[in-house]
């Protein structure tokens, strides 16, 4: 079953908010990011999250480089929603 749900963040000072629309399968959890500005979508690697583990997430496409500030407030964001769910 599909889960969606909205995520509220800060960034350089100003309030975002973005949709996330939520894909299980037998491996990992899948987080898709929508609703989200051109500028911020700009700034990240993609818009899929994704989650193999309980608490760890990770941008997909990151090419193993360190997450930006936007991207780290986005998987937190996403981190304490979930945590609130279990």
């Amino acid at each position: 079953m599909a889960r969606i749900f909205t995520i509220h963040f800060e960034h350089e000072g100003s309030g975002h908010s973005a949709l996330v629309t939520v894909r299980q399968t037998p491996f990992a959890t899948e987080y898709n990011l929508s609703m989200l500005s051109d500028e911020l979508l700009e700034a990240l690697p993609g818009n899929r999250i994704l989650s193999s583990h309980p608490g760890q997430f990770a941008f997909l496409d990151t090419n193993g480089g360190k997450p930006t500030h936007l991207m780290q407030k986005l998987l937190q964001s996403i981190a304490e929603h979930v945590s609130t769910l279990a």
